[in-house]
């Protein structure tokens, strides 16, 4: 009894609300657009004033012009997304009994307490891809809404609070465009563009071909109207070339007009042809007959009437120090020297050790001698580079060699060595130069050792241990010999004099006293 107050209180209300003017429903199929071969994805929003509990649907297409790859929940099927609910019963079929397309039936709950979808505009609900088939024409082709498909058919339906409505409904199209060049944009867009040429203008990009039964004069598959006609005379330029004397398609008349090849020479013969034909010579192979690289500036510097740089190329001529300029034009206008007159510019003759330049200041050694470069022992040598190369002593470092200083009256004592490079007496250990070999010797060590007090004048004094260095054991030394019965210090000890053994730090003043 209560089923059928309850379903007559439905039918009731369902008339009262058709009478003042009842909730509606409204299904859009959104349009697509692709090329053939093409996978495109159509979306279906359900709109909806009241709170939804279940829908479905068919949708109509041609088979021989799409084909469904893929039926999938849209954003409001997704119960993980803002506002979607994952509905509990969900009927996808892409083959049904009856009828081309595919058919949809949702249910959202199934149990209390029962959730609907929340009215809203614009809920999408499904999501369906088709591939575009290659009989597909160029154009719309329709995706209709309908209610005959499927056995039994199933209806446009949409139920909202327990009443079944019927949506209006907008149909879709699927866009077939031409791309012949499968990058995804129209082939009349491409060719709009400029992105692809169309130069037969029968609007198919040409890369994708063209037209059939136009003049190709050279049967290379390009029509003669794509052709270059530089000279505008009817006849594509691949078509003539004996006008064409390098055969790069251009002819030569255009490439001299249009600055693409030089004539220098005005022979109404592009210069790369005149050359490789042996018409006009280029020695320097830089692609300028010869006759206009002299024309132009280029160096004749021995004024032959050949370039130099032909000279030097083919050896007639040397170049040593490579710089582009004959060795005998160097020579003449003065950029190279030639101090001893071999005609040989010296940079060379240095390179090649012809001549030796010990110091390296770019002039031969033979040259500088005979300048008045110092040679005191006249051992053919420059004094600076003997002594740099310790052929020869310079002990005071005054630029001479010593036998010269020695020659010079440097030697007063008689002894062989030069006064002025020989150590002056000192008394080892006696560090401070108080005559005295001490504690103090070893503080006034150390204190050396750690900057705690200036140079010292007689460095071979504070060698204790004679090492010939001066470090911490020698202050070692000095305590051991002076509180641990240690050695004494080696000579120069007890007395003064020079050392024996050694002379690598040496006592150049003593400043104690020491005779």
């Amino acid at each position: 009894m209560q089923f059928w107050v309850g379903l007559l209180l439905a039918m009731c209300t369902s008339a009262l609300l058709q009478a003042q003017g009842a909730p509606t429903a409204h299904l859009d199929l959104q349009g697509a657009s692709g090329s053939h071969g093409s996978t495109i994805t159509t979306p279906i929003l359900l709109s909806h004033d009241l709170n939804c509990e279940a829908f479905s649907l068919g949708v109509a297409h041609d088979p021989t012009f799409l084909s469904i790859t893929d039926i999938q929940r849209g954003e409001f099927l997704e119960g993980s997304n803002p506002g979607g609910i994952t509905p509990d019963y969900l009927y996808l079929e892409s083959n049904p009994y009856s009828g081309n397309g595919f058919i949809a039936g949702c249910l959202f709950d199934l149990t209390p307490p029962i959730t609907d979808l929340m009215a809203g505009v614009g809920h999408e609900v499904l999501i369906v891809s088709y591939t575009v088939l290659p009989a597909a024409p160029v154009g719309d082709i329709p995706l209709l809404f309908v209610s005959d498909l499927h056995i039994p058919p199933v209806e446009l339906l949409v139920v909202m609070e327990g009443i079944e409505y019927i949506p209006t409904c907008q149909d879709g199209v699927v866009t077939v465009f031409a791309d012949c060049n499968l990058n995804g944009i129209p082939d009349e867009d491409d060719v709009n563009s400029g992105i692809s040429q169309d130069c037969d203008g029968d609007g198919v990009p040409d890369e994708c071909g063209f037209a059939p039964g136009q003049a190709d004069c050279n049967q290379d598959g390009i029509p003669d109207v794509c052709d270059v006609d530089c000279n505008l005379d009817g006849i594509s330029d691949l078509c003539q070339i004996d006008l064409d004397c390098d055969q790069d398609g251009i002819l030569d008349a255009c490439e001299i007009s249009q600055g693409l090849a030089s004539d220098c020479d005005a022979d109404a013969v592009p210069d790369s042809c005149a050359i490789s034909q042996g018409l006009v010579a280029d020695c320097d192979g830089n692609g300028i007959p010869d006759s206009c690289d002299l024309v132009a500036g280029a160096t004749d510097c021995d004024a032959d009437g050949i370039p130099d740089s032909c000279e030097l190329g083919s050896g007639s001529e040397s170049d040593c120090n490579l710089n582009g300029v004959l060795d005998t034009c160097d020579i003449a206008s003065g950029v190279s020297d030639d101090c001893n007159g071999n005609l040989i510019p010296d940079s060379c003759d240095l390179v090649t050790s012809v001549e030796l330049d010990c110091d390296a200041n770019g002039i031969p050694d033979s040259c500088d001698l005979a300048a008045g470069a110092a040679d005191c022992d006249l051992d053919g040598l420059l004094d600076s580079c003997a002594i740099v190369d310790s052929v020869v002593e310079d002990c005071d470092g005054n630029g001479i060699p010593d036998s010269c200083d020695l020659a010079a009256g440097g030697d007063q004592d008689g002894n062989g060595e030069l006064d002025i490079c020989q150590d002056a007496p000192f008394l080892r250990g006696d560090c401070n130069g108080s005559t005295i070999f001490n504690i103090a010797d070893a503080i006034f060590v150390l204190n050396y050792l750690f900057g705690y007090t200036g140079e010292v004048t007689c460095p071979d004094a504070c060698d204790a241990n004679d090492d010939e260095i001066v470090n911490i054991a020698d202050a070692v030394y000095f305590l051991s010999s002076l509180f641990s019965g240690g050695n004494m210090p080696p000579p120069p000890f007890p007395e003064c004099g020079e050392d024996p053994l050694g002379d690598e730090i040496g006592c150049p003043i003593n400043d104690g006293g020491c005779p």
